[in-house]
C-alpha cells in the first residue's frame, strides 16, 4: 500500500513475505499459563482445574489493571475494553450474536447475520437439533414460546 501511496510500481507476483508478527504468534504460546508466567512471574501448577486457573486469571487481571494506564478497573467499563471492536455475542457459545441494531442474529449457517425473529423455520429446527439450552431458551424468549 506504501507503494502505492507513494506511485511507485511494485509487482507482488513470485515476492517472499515475512511477517514477524506470525513468526511471534506461532512460536510464543497464547495460553492461561504463558499470561501468568508472563505477568506474575508465577508457573501454573494445576492447569485446567477450575480452582487454580480461575485464581490464575483473577491474578492476571489485576496485574493488567496495575501495568496499563488504558486498562479501567470497574467490571462494566473492563467489559466494554476488553470486547471493544469484537462481535456481541448473546449466547454463551456464541451462535447468537447482536447486529449493529442490537438486534440478534444467528452466528452460524444458511441464515448467518439474519435476524432470528425473522426465521421461524430455522428457529424451529435449532429448538429440535443439538444446541445448548441458553441457544434454544434465547429464541424461545424472542419467539415468546412456552415450554
Amino acid at each position: 500500500m506504501e507503494f502505492a501511496r507513494n506511485k511507485i510500481e511494485f509487482n507482488i507476483l513470485d515476492v517472499k513475505l515475512i511477517d514477524p508478527m506470525r513468526i511471534f504468534m506461532k512460536n510464543e504460546p497464547r495460553d492461561l499459563a504463558a499470561a501468568l508466567q508472563f505477568y506474575c512471574s508465577e508457573i501454573l501448577e494445576n492447569a485446567h482445574s477450575a480452582e487454580e486457573d480461575t485464581i490464575a486469571t483473577k491474578k492476571i487481571l489485576l496485574t493488567q489493571i496495575n501495568k496499563y494506564d488504558d486498562v479501567p478497573n470497574s467490571v462494566s467499563e473492563l467489559s466494554a475494553y476488553s470486547t471493544e471492536g469484537q462481535k456481541r455475542f448473546a449466547d454463551i457459545t456464541g451462535k447468537l450474536s447482536y447486529n449493529e441494531q442490537n438486534e440478534i442474529v444467528f452466528s452460524f449457517g444458511k441464515h448467518r447475520g439474519e435476524r432470528v425473529i425473522d426465521n421461524a423455520d430455522y428457529c424451529g429446527w435449532v429448538l429440535g437439533a443439538d444446541f445448548p439450552e441458553d441457544t434454544k431458551q434465547i429464541i424461545r424468549n424472542l419467539l415468546n414460546i412456552q415450554i
